[in-house]
């Protein structure tokens, strides 16, 4: 299968955080990082394919994730928590150091001390 699955999350056991990137290749504006935690490994696997990378899904795909994703945020299935490294940073750090500044961000943002990243 090539959607996610998880398989690997349920395989580590506790709480997994998922942490993804966007901005990364173009230097002329911010890093954004997201940071997820599923509680609920029960999403139907027909709705799977909304969590796979973005860039694979059309406008329409993309849009039904974003609605998907709010649902299950409002039934407390998962939690996540956006992080940001600004320009400024990228210029002083460089890009790679700016992506890790913001996905630790996020990470911080979610509140949840013992997790597998």
């Amino acid at each position: 299968m090539s959607y996610p699955n998880f398989n690997i999350e349920k395989k580590i056991g506790g709480t997994v955080i998922g942490i993804d990137e966007v901005g990364r290749g173009p230097l002329a504006g911010p890093v954004v990082s997201c940071a997820c935690i599923f509680f609920d490994y029960s999403i139907e696997q027909s709705q799977l394919f909304l969590f796979d990378d973005s860039k694979k899904l059309t406008i329409k795909k993309r849009c039904e994730a974003f609605h998907k994703v709010y649902q299950l945020k409002k039934e407390n299935k998962l939690r996540f928590a956006l992080g940001f490294a600004n320009v400024v940073e990228i210029d002083k750090f460089n890009i790679l150091e700016a992506v890790k500044i913001s996905m630790k961000r996020a990470v911080q943002k979610l509140h949840y001390e013992k997790a597998n990243l």
